[in-house]
């Protein structure tokens, strides 16, 4: 394997398309997991390449680049529909992992328990892949296909991730649920955002599940329960077993058995759905 720090997109967008290489930025996961002693492709840090890094409003929400670490989004004054993403941040490793992992490294890891796929899940979220050829948008819940999986080609790489606004009034929440409260995986997590009218209901709601499936889902039946709905605590009701457990698949591991996972799925979706209550007050 053969290293090389890029230094601009050109310069990597040639390198892919001689070949498959292994595109890498804060290596948090990379190199812990043991990845790249299973591979002979090349490895292409892009840590100075200046256009991959960033936080940028944009006329209909926010454009974030490939290599913005988690220390810029807890950092970063977002609105209260996007607060979620200040909380995932917070809870992805100690300070020196925040410091050097990357939005899209979380993402291109494609773990089940990757931290910022209920949020960014919640919030609409697409990805920006680029290449030698061009670009092309993809929907977050299309890009990740499975375990360790994604919809990105050999000559790509992740280029941003762009948020639509979220008109406020508003809230968001993110609630996690490890063996300890911090530096731990995810047994289940829960990414929601919420939208009120003017008469005080629920003009729109997202709730999604992380870390229960292969790969994190969204709760349409909670969903579709929450709008129209008066903004109250009676709305925690609406989250029930038989709205959340159908649309997950929860496993046995280490970690947690899969009628735990079960159990504890419900309760995260009930504990997002009451803080975002409370945000709204």
């Amino acid at each position: 394997m053969n290293y090389t720090l890029v230094e601009s997109e050109s310069e990597l967008q040639a390198r892919l398309k001689k070949g498959a290489c292994v595109v890498a930025a804060g290596m948090t996961d990379l190199y812990p997991s043991g990845q790249l002693s299973h591979t002979d492709r090349d490895l292409l840090d892009i840590t100075r390449v200046a256009s991959l890094s960033g936080i940028i409003p944009t006329d209909d929400g926010w454009r974030i680049g490939a290599t913005t670490s988690w220390r810029a989004i807890l950092d970063y004054p977002w609105p209260p529909g996007l607060a979620l993403l200040a909380e995932v941040a917070g809870q992805v490793g100690a300070v020196q992992v925040q410091n050097a992992a990357t939005v899209a490294g979380n993402l291109c890891n494609a773990s089940p328990a990757a931290d910022s796929v209920p949020a960014l899940l919640a919030l609409d979220a697409t990805v920006e892949l680029a290449s030698a050829s061009g670009t092309r948008m993809l929907p977050l819940a299309d890009f990740i296909t499975g375990v360790r999986r994604t919809a990105i080609r050999d000559d790509e790489y992740l280029r941003a991730i762009c948020l639509p606004a979220v008109p406020e009034p508003a809230a968001s929440a993110f609630v996690k649920l490890g063996l300890r409260a911090y530096l731990v995986i995810s047994i289940a997590m829960a990414g929601g955002v919420v939208r009120v009218d003017s008469s005080g209901r629920v003009e729109d709601v997202a709730l999604s599940l992380g870390a229960c499936s292969p790969v994190a889902v969204r709760l349409p039946a909670i969903e579709a329960a929450l709008r129209g709905q008066p903004v109250s605590a009676a709305l925690i009701d609406c989250v029930t077993p038989e709205r959340v457990q159908p649309a997950i698949q929860p496993i046995d591991d280490v970690r947690a058995s899969a009628a735990y996972r079960a159990d504890a799925a419900v309760q995260v979706v009930r504990d997002t759905v009451a803080q975002m209550i409370e945000r709204l007050a």
